[in-house]
């Protein structure tokens, strides 16, 4: 079998160590969905080889033990290192159906009996199997599709959920773009939950944009322009901070004729319109701060706008064809392929232009 377990006895907190570890925990405050799947993302972006007896730092340089339990640790954010055994004292069961991103699949059993996993998402409509995250006895810190709730021989795993565990929620402020009659990218900002506007434009750097889509990740927003020349750059600003400098989009895309951009977490999906009319994709990751690196096509189309949102671990896309109409296809993460293209209902004729928000 493999060593999917929690520690040795030996190696077992004091229950005075767990006191204090569950009280830190508790006093640190709740964590969000999203900051546990992203912690959980930096030991599987680095692919930390798995040991029962060393150890290795979150985003947050606290170190954890390298298992399966003290990587669900890190991933909370617990005050130290727990066990499959100790894991409950922090949590509560739930039913499978109420499972969310940040959830645990746990088997309780002592020694090298027992191991736990993160979820992430369902990877398909029938809910048989699941995205994880976890640290593995054969393949250290990974990402990848479990059958619900183990694979077979593996004992009893039932699904759990952290106490302190936070939804996330939207900061009612969004930052707008344009582009000016200079051809200079300008924002402003509206804050929906103070109900007020900052009042003014101001220039994102002196840049010519014939195109511009922006899209948000952990409080820093991403500003995406096609430039004179056809090619595509962006820059990033934080909360309360200034813009960074443009630079290019890897990739070598040339005569970008459109372009959106979507959010998925710490990831952003951005598509274009190419040259010859057709959809171009890629993905820049800021949690690991890595890009696909290569632009890649989504068929043959002839294509005049585009737009794009995301819900979840899905990217939709519209586009306005050649014949005026919009069209609709996506790009499912969960499962790793894209739909088809089809006419989005209610008969819209020569559409000049289009652009597409999630509600909730």
């Amino acid at each position: 079998m493999e060593k999917v377990g929690r520690v040795p006895d030996a190696l077992s907190p004091s229950a005075a160590e767990r006191d204090l570890a569950h009280r830190t925990a508790q006093a640190a405050g709740s964590i969000t969905r999203s900051e546990v799947i992203e912690r959980g993302h930096y030991w599987t972006d680095r692919h930390i080889p798995y040991s029962q007896s060393k150890y290795y730092p979150g985003p947050d340089g606290h170190k954890y033990r390298t298992d399966c339990s003290g990587f669900v640790s890190m991933a909370w954010k617990l005050g130290s290192s727990e066990t499959t055994v100790t894991l409950p004292n922090y949590s509560h069961r739930i039913d499978k159906n109420d499972l969310k991103p940040g959830d645990i699949l746990l088997n309780t059993d002592p020694g090298n009996s027992g191991h736990v996993v993160l979820f992430e998402g369902w990877a398909d409509a029938g809910h048989t199997s699941y995205i994880a995250d976890e640290e593995s006895g054969s393949k250290g810190a990974v990402r990848r599709v479990i059958p619900y709730p183990y694979y077979p021989g593996h004992g009893t795993f039932r699904p759990y959920r952290y106490d302190k565990i936070a939804e996330d929620t939207q900061s009612g402020v969004v930052d707008v773009q344009i582009i000016g009659s200079d051809s200079t990218v300008w924002d402003t900002v509206a804050d929906y939950k103070a109900g007020k506007w900052s009042g003014s434009w101001t220039s994102e750097g002196r840049s010519t944009a014939a195109a511009v889509a922006s899209a948000s990740t952990g409080g820093t927003v991403h500003t995406y322009a096609v430039g004179p020349n056809g090619r595509l750059y962006s820059h990033d600003r934080k909360a309360g901070g200034g813009w960074t400098e443009w630079s290019e989009v890897p990739g070598g895309a040339v005569d970008v004729r459109g372009v959106s951009a979507a959010a998925r977490g710490n990831a952003v999906d951005l598509m274009i319109i190419g040259s010859d009319g057709s959809l171009y994709g890629t993905t820049a990751d800021y949690g690991s701060g890595k890009w696909a690196g290569a632009w890649g096509k989504v068929g043959d189309n002839r294509l005049k706008a585009i737009a794009s949102s995301a819900s979840g671990n899905v990217v939709h896309v519209f586009a306005v064809n050649e014949d005026g109409r919009v069209y609709n296809r996506d790009a499912d993460y969960n499962v790793g392929r894209w739909t088809e293209w089809g006419e989005v209902p209610g008969g819209a004729v020569d559409v000049r232009a289009i652009t597409a928000a999630e509600v909730g």
